[in-house]
Protein backbone atom coordinates (compact mmCIF):
# COMPACT_ATOMS: atom_id res chain seq x y z
CA UNK A 1 0.00 0.00 0.00
CA UNK A 2 1.45 3.40 -1.10
CA UNK A 3 0.34 4.72 2.58
CA UNK A 4 3.95 2.97 3.88
CA UNK A 5 5.56 5.91 1.47
CA UNK A 6 3.21 8.45 2.51
CA UNK A 7 2.29 10.32 6.29
CA UNK A 8 -1.55 10.69 5.06
CA UNK A 9 -3.07 9.97 1.79
CA UNK A 10 -2.23 13.26 -0.89
CA UNK A 11 -1.06 10.68 -2.88
CA UNK A 12 -4.76 9.93 -3.94
CA UNK A 13 -5.43 13.79 -4.34
CA UNK A 14 -2.26 14.06 -6.54
CA UNK A 15 -2.59 15.21 -10.12
CA UNK A 16 0.08 12.42 -11.10
CA UNK A 17 0.26 8.97 -11.12
CA UNK A 18 2.00 7.66 -8.16
CA UNK A 19 3.11 4.28 -8.33
CA UNK A 20 5.03 1.73 -5.81
CA UNK A 21 7.30 -1.02 -8.05
CA UNK A 22 9.91 -3.39 -7.74
CA UNK A 23 12.99 -2.72 -8.49
CA UNK A 24 13.77 -5.73 -10.88
CA UNK A 25 13.01 -6.92 -14.36
CA UNK A 26 9.76 -7.89 -13.57
CA UNK A 27 8.89 -4.32 -12.58
CA UNK A 28 6.21 -5.66 -10.28
CA UNK A 29 3.52 -3.03 -9.09
CA UNK A 30 3.49 -3.11 -5.45
CA UNK A 31 0.80 0.09 -5.37
CA UNK A 32 -0.32 2.98 -7.34
CA UNK A 33 -2.27 5.75 -6.88
CA UNK A 34 -6.07 6.22 -8.56
CA UNK A 35 -5.07 8.07 -11.18
CA UNK A 36 -2.05 5.96 -12.31
CA UNK A 37 -4.73 3.14 -12.80
CA UNK A 38 -7.30 5.34 -14.74
CA UNK A 39 -4.74 7.30 -16.72
CA UNK A 40 -1.36 5.45 -17.62
CA UNK A 41 -2.27 1.90 -16.82
CA UNK A 42 -4.25 0.85 -19.57
CA UNK A 43 -5.56 -2.31 -17.71
CA UNK A 44 -2.34 -3.91 -16.98
CA UNK A 45 -2.21 -3.60 -12.79
CA UNK A 46 0.60 -5.84 -12.52
CA UNK A 47 3.55 -4.63 -13.64
CA UNK A 48 4.53 -0.47 -14.92
CA UNK A 49 2.70 -0.67 -18.94
CA UNK A 50 5.69 0.47 -20.84
CA UNK A 51 6.29 0.21 -24.22
CA UNK A 52 8.79 -2.61 -25.42
CA UNK A 53 11.82 -0.96 -26.91
CA UNK A 54 11.70 1.62 -23.79
CA UNK A 55 11.86 -1.21 -20.85
CA UNK A 56 15.78 -1.24 -21.59
CA UNK A 57 15.30 2.64 -19.88
CA UNK A 58 13.98 1.27 -16.63
CA UNK A 59 16.40 -1.87 -16.89
CA UNK A 60 18.68 -0.03 -15.04
CA UNK A 61 17.81 2.71 -12.15
CA UNK A 62 21.01 2.87 -10.50
CA UNK A 63 21.93 6.46 -9.90
CA UNK A 64 19.03 8.03 -11.93
CA UNK A 65 16.74 10.41 -10.21
CA UNK A 66 14.38 10.51 -13.55
CA UNK A 67 13.89 8.64 -16.19
CA UNK A 68 11.88 9.25 -19.72
CA UNK A 69 10.00 6.42 -21.28
CA UNK A 70 6.52 5.68 -23.64
CA UNK A 71 3.61 4.13 -22.59
CA UNK A 72 0.11 3.21 -24.23
CA UNK A 73 -2.53 4.65 -22.52
CA UNK A 74 -6.14 3.64 -22.39
CA UNK A 75 -7.55 5.35 -25.51
CA UNK A 76 -4.67 4.37 -27.91
CA UNK A 77 -2.51 7.19 -27.98
CA UNK A 78 1.38 6.98 -27.21
CA UNK A 79 2.18 9.19 -24.39
CA UNK A 80 5.35 10.31 -23.08
CA UNK A 81 5.52 9.93 -19.65
CA UNK A 82 8.38 11.50 -16.87
CA UNK A 83 8.97 9.47 -14.05
CA UNK A 84 10.63 11.04 -10.46
CA UNK A 85 12.50 8.13 -8.86
CA UNK A 86 12.75 7.98 -5.20
CA UNK A 87 14.43 4.27 -3.77
CA UNK A 88 12.00 3.67 -0.64
CA UNK A 89 14.42 1.03 0.18
CA UNK A 90 17.50 -2.05 -1.66
CA UNK A 91 13.92 -3.30 -3.57
CA UNK A 92 11.36 -1.01 -3.70
CA UNK A 93 11.03 2.19 -6.02
CA UNK A 94 8.30 4.90 -5.53
CA UNK A 95 7.71 6.75 -8.94
CA UNK A 96 6.07 9.82 -9.19
CA UNK A 97 4.71 9.80 -13.40
CA UNK A 98 4.45 13.23 -15.19
CA UNK A 99 3.03 13.41 -18.87
CA UNK A 100 5.80 15.71 -20.99
CA UNK A 101 4.13 14.71 -23.99
CA UNK A 102 3.35 17.86 -24.91
CA UNK A 103 6.91 19.44 -23.71
CA UNK A 104 8.60 16.42 -25.99
CA UNK A 105 6.63 17.33 -29.00
CA UNK A 106 7.84 21.11 -28.55
CA UNK A 107 11.30 19.74 -27.79
CA UNK A 108 10.87 17.53 -31.09
CA UNK A 109 9.65 20.30 -33.19
CA UNK A 110 12.45 23.03 -32.01
CA UNK A 111 14.99 20.45 -32.47
CA UNK A 112 13.95 19.90 -36.12
CA UNK A 113 13.19 23.74 -36.78
CA UNK A 114 17.23 24.49 -35.16
CA UNK A 115 18.46 21.78 -37.99
CA UNK A 116 16.44 23.20 -40.50
CA UNK A 117 17.79 26.63 -39.96
CA UNK A 118 20.98 25.59 -40.08
CA UNK A 119 20.95 23.48 -42.63
CA UNK A 120 19.50 26.73 -44.27
CA UNK A 121 21.84 29.20 -42.89
CA UNK A 122 24.63 27.14 -43.51
CA UNK A 123 23.65 26.71 -47.59
CA UNK A 124 23.55 30.34 -47.54
CA UNK A 125 26.91 30.84 -46.03
CA UNK A 126 25.31 33.46 -43.88
CA UNK A 127 26.35 34.76 -40.22
CA UNK A 128 23.52 35.28 -38.33
CA UNK A 129 24.34 38.16 -35.31
CA UNK A 130 22.31 39.32 -32.02
CA UNK A 131 23.51 42.62 -31.28
CA UNK A 132 22.52 43.52 -27.63
CA UNK A 133 22.27 47.56 -27.54
CA UNK A 134 22.35 48.07 -24.07
CA UNK A 135 25.61 45.94 -22.82
CA UNK A 136 26.91 46.68 -26.55
CA UNK A 137 27.34 43.08 -26.69
CA UNK A 138 27.32 40.81 -29.84
CA UNK A 139 26.95 37.49 -30.83
CA UNK A 140 27.69 35.43 -33.94
CA UNK A 141 26.35 32.68 -35.51
CA UNK A 142 28.88 31.08 -37.74
CA UNK A 143 28.62 28.30 -40.12
CA UNK A 144 31.68 25.67 -40.47
CA UNK A 145 32.57 23.51 -43.27
CA UNK A 146 32.21 19.82 -42.19
CA UNK A 147 30.09 20.96 -39.01
CA UNK A 148 26.57 20.54 -37.81
CA UNK A 149 26.45 23.12 -35.70
CA UNK A 150 26.91 26.77 -36.06
CA UNK A 151 30.32 28.08 -34.56
CA UNK A 152 29.14 30.72 -31.69
CA UNK A 153 31.31 34.15 -30.93
CA UNK A 154 30.49 36.14 -28.16
CA UNK A 155 32.07 39.69 -28.42
CA UNK A 156 31.74 41.59 -25.49
CA UNK A 157 31.59 45.06 -24.94
CA UNK A 158 31.74 45.59 -28.87
CA UNK A 159 34.42 48.35 -30.04
CA UNK A 160 34.59 49.36 -33.95
CA UNK A 161 37.57 46.65 -34.41
CA UNK A 162 35.87 44.11 -32.38
CA UNK A 163 33.70 43.02 -35.44
CA UNK A 164 33.65 45.70 -37.72
CA UNK A 165 37.55 45.74 -38.94
CA UNK A 166 37.20 47.54 -42.00
CA UNK A 167 39.69 48.08 -44.93
CA UNK A 168 38.74 51.58 -45.27
CA UNK A 169 38.93 53.68 -41.63
CA UNK A 170 36.62 56.53 -43.38
CA UNK A 171 33.86 53.62 -43.87
CA UNK A 172 33.23 53.85 -40.10
CA UNK A 173 31.63 57.01 -39.91
CA UNK A 174 29.30 55.77 -42.75
CA UNK A 175 28.70 52.50 -40.37
CA UNK A 176 27.99 54.67 -37.39
CA UNK A 177 25.89 56.51 -39.06
CA UNK A 178 23.59 53.87 -40.79
CA UNK A 179 23.72 50.80 -38.25
CA UNK A 180 20.89 52.07 -36.41
CA UNK A 181 19.35 53.49 -39.00
CA UNK A 182 15.83 51.52 -39.72
CA UNK A 183 15.33 53.72 -42.95
CA UNK A 184 18.39 51.98 -44.22
CA UNK A 185 17.72 48.60 -45.72
CA UNK A 186 20.86 47.02 -45.92
CA UNK A 187 24.79 48.71 -45.44
CA UNK A 188 27.63 46.92 -47.83
CA UNK A 189 31.02 47.58 -46.02
CA UNK A 190 34.74 46.17 -47.09
CA UNK A 191 35.68 44.53 -43.74
CA UNK A 192 37.27 41.56 -41.84
CA UNK A 193 35.87 39.03 -39.59
CA UNK A 194 36.96 38.31 -36.48
CA UNK A 195 39.27 34.92 -37.56
CA UNK A 196 39.20 35.60 -41.17
CA UNK A 197 42.48 36.89 -42.81
CA UNK A 198 41.55 39.12 -45.77
CA UNK A 199 38.89 42.05 -45.99
CA UNK A 200 36.00 41.08 -48.32
CA UNK A 201 33.00 43.05 -48.96
CA UNK A 202 29.96 42.29 -46.59
CA UNK A 203 26.44 43.05 -46.58
CA UNK A 204 24.43 43.97 -43.58
CA UNK A 205 20.89 43.26 -43.17
CA UNK A 206 19.20 44.15 -40.17
CA UNK A 207 15.64 43.62 -38.00
CA UNK A 208 15.11 45.68 -34.89
CA UNK A 209 13.98 45.13 -31.82
CA UNK A 210 12.52 47.55 -29.26
CA UNK A 211 11.14 47.29 -25.49
CA UNK A 212 7.90 48.27 -24.41
CA UNK A 213 8.62 52.51 -24.23
CA UNK A 214 9.60 52.16 -27.88
CA UNK A 215 13.48 52.62 -27.32
CA UNK A 216 15.54 50.34 -29.34
CA UNK A 217 16.44 46.79 -27.59
CA UNK A 218 18.52 44.54 -29.94
CA UNK A 219 19.58 44.39 -33.43
CA UNK A 220 18.84 40.76 -35.53
CA UNK A 221 20.46 40.13 -38.61
CA UNK A 222 22.95 38.46 -41.33
CA UNK A 223 26.23 39.31 -42.53
CA UNK A 224 26.77 38.07 -46.12
CA UNK A 225 29.68 38.01 -47.92
CA UNK A 226 29.27 39.77 -51.35
CA UNK A 227 32.78 39.28 -52.49
CA UNK A 228 32.13 37.35 -55.45
CA UNK A 229 29.10 39.95 -56.66
CA UNK A 230 31.36 42.74 -56.00
CA UNK A 231 33.84 41.15 -58.49
CA UNK A 232 31.23 40.50 -60.94
CA UNK A 233 30.13 43.98 -60.68
CA UNK A 234 33.55 45.36 -60.74
CA UNK A 235 34.86 43.38 -63.96
CA UNK A 236 30.83 44.95 -65.87
CA UNK A 237 31.54 48.21 -64.67
CA UNK A 238 34.93 48.08 -65.90
CA UNK A 239 33.57 46.81 -69.24
CA UNK A 240 31.67 49.69 -69.68
CA UNK A 241 33.51 52.65 -68.35
CA UNK A 242 37.20 51.71 -69.74
CA UNK A 243 38.19 51.81 -73.50
CA UNK A 244 38.23 48.04 -74.72
CA UNK A 245 40.98 49.34 -77.18
CA UNK A 246 43.18 52.16 -74.51
CA UNK A 247 42.64 50.55 -71.24
CA UNK A 248 41.54 53.86 -69.41
CA UNK A 249 38.80 55.29 -68.69
CA UNK A 250 36.41 56.56 -71.18
CA UNK A 251 34.89 60.36 -71.17
CA UNK A 252 32.32 59.66 -69.30
CA UNK A 253 33.57 57.70 -66.45
CA UNK A 254 36.67 60.08 -66.25
CA UNK A 255 34.83 63.01 -65.57
CA UNK A 256 32.22 60.86 -62.93
CA UNK A 257 35.42 59.68 -61.32
CA UNK A 258 36.87 63.24 -60.81
CA UNK A 259 33.29 64.74 -59.80
CA UNK A 260 33.16 61.84 -57.23
CA UNK A 261 36.96 63.02 -55.64
CA UNK A 262 35.94 66.60 -55.66
CA UNK A 263 32.65 65.88 -53.91
CA UNK A 264 33.80 63.58 -51.60
CA UNK A 265 36.73 65.85 -50.45
CA UNK A 266 35.52 69.01 -50.65
CA UNK A 267 37.79 71.15 -48.42
CA UNK A 268 40.82 69.54 -50.45
CA UNK A 269 42.32 71.90 -52.56
CA UNK A 270 45.43 69.43 -53.32
CA UNK A 271 44.79 68.22 -56.37
CA UNK A 272 45.78 68.67 -60.51
CA UNK A 273 44.20 68.32 -64.04
CA UNK A 274 45.56 68.14 -67.21
CA UNK A 275 44.54 68.13 -70.63
CA UNK A 276 46.53 66.56 -73.16
CA UNK A 277 46.29 66.62 -77.03
CA UNK A 278 48.52 65.41 -79.81
CA UNK A 279 49.85 68.20 -81.64
CA UNK A 280 49.22 68.05 -85.72
CA UNK A 281 47.24 65.11 -85.07
CA UNK A 282 45.38 65.69 -88.61
CA UNK A 283 48.71 65.66 -90.35
CA UNK A 284 49.18 61.94 -88.75
CA UNK A 285 45.87 60.77 -90.36
CA UNK A 286 46.36 62.54 -93.62
CA UNK A 287 49.79 61.97 -93.98
CA UNK A 288 49.95 57.98 -92.70
CA UNK A 289 46.53 57.12 -92.46
CA UNK A 290 43.62 56.74 -90.28
CA UNK A 291 45.15 53.48 -88.71
CA UNK A 292 48.54 54.81 -88.30
CA UNK A 293 46.40 58.23 -86.48
CA UNK A 294 44.07 55.35 -84.29
CA UNK A 295 47.97 53.38 -83.25
CA UNK A 296 49.56 56.81 -82.45
CA UNK A 297 46.24 57.17 -80.07
CA UNK A 298 46.76 54.10 -78.50
CA UNK A 299 50.18 54.08 -77.33
CA UNK A 300 50.17 57.70 -76.37
CA UNK A 301 47.22 56.26 -74.37
CA UNK A 302 48.80 53.26 -73.26
CA UNK A 303 52.19 55.63 -72.15
CA UNK A 304 49.60 57.28 -69.80
CA UNK A 305 47.98 54.47 -68.36
CA UNK A 306 51.21 53.56 -66.22
CA UNK A 307 50.41 56.87 -64.21
CA UNK A 308 46.94 55.32 -63.15
CA UNK A 309 46.71 54.54 -59.48
CA UNK A 310 44.76 54.98 -56.48
CA UNK A 311 45.51 58.76 -56.60
CA UNK A 312 45.89 59.37 -60.61
CA UNK A 313 42.74 58.98 -62.87
CA UNK A 314 43.53 58.93 -66.64
CA UNK A 315 40.68 59.03 -68.87
CA UNK A 316 39.62 59.30 -73.37
CA UNK A 317 37.94 62.50 -73.96
CA UNK A 318 37.78 62.75 -77.43
CA UNK A 319 39.90 61.12 -80.69
CA UNK A 320 43.60 62.70 -79.61
CA UNK A 321 42.56 64.16 -76.43
CA UNK A 322 43.30 62.97 -73.08
CA UNK A 323 42.76 63.95 -69.51
CA UNK A 324 44.55 63.05 -66.62
CA UNK A 325 43.42 64.09 -62.67
CA UNK A 326 45.71 63.93 -59.85
CA UNK A 327 45.19 63.58 -56.26
CA UNK A 328 47.37 65.15 -53.46
CA UNK A 329 50.02 65.84 -56.15
CA UNK A 330 53.77 65.46 -54.93
CA UNK A 331 57.04 63.31 -55.66
CA UNK A 332 56.73 60.99 -58.51
CA UNK A 333 52.93 62.61 -58.57
CA UNK A 334 53.78 66.21 -58.93
CA UNK A 335 53.00 68.31 -61.86
CA UNK A 336 56.27 68.86 -62.36
CA UNK A 337 57.73 65.14 -62.48
CA UNK A 338 54.25 63.64 -64.79
CA UNK A 339 54.80 67.22 -67.28
CA UNK A 340 58.89 66.27 -67.24
CA UNK A 341 57.67 62.49 -68.08
CA UNK A 342 55.58 63.99 -71.16
CA UNK A 343 57.59 65.90 -72.63
CA UNK A 344 60.43 63.37 -72.90
CA UNK A 345 58.06 60.65 -74.19
CA UNK A 346 56.81 63.69 -76.66
CA UNK A 347 60.33 63.98 -78.05
CA UNK A 348 60.76 59.85 -78.59
CA UNK A 349 59.79 58.63 -82.12
CA UNK A 350 56.37 56.72 -82.14
CA UNK A 351 56.81 53.54 -84.38
CA UNK A 352 53.70 53.35 -86.72
CA UNK A 353 52.14 51.33 -89.69
CA UNK A 354 53.66 53.45 -92.45
CA UNK A 355 56.49 55.59 -90.52
CA UNK A 356 56.90 56.90 -87.71
CA UNK A 357 56.34 60.08 -86.04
Amino acid sequence: MLKKYFKDESYNIMPCGVVAFQNDSTLKIISANDYYYSTYANENFESLNICEEDKNIIADLKDKNEVVYKCIVSDGTIRYICMHLTKYNENDILGILIDVTEQHTNLVRMKDERRCFTFALKSSKNIVFEHNVADDNMTLYIPVKGQTELKKLSIPNNTEDAVYELADKRDYGYLKENIYNEKVENISVRMKLPGNKNYEWHRIFRNFEHDEKGNLKRIFGTITNIEDEKHHEKELKEKIEIDPVLHVYNRNAGVERINEYIKSNPESRDYALFVIDIDDFRKVNDGLGIVAGDELVQQFGSFLKEFNGDDVIVCHLTSDVYCMAIYDPCGNKSVEHIHKEIVKRTREPFYLVGGQV
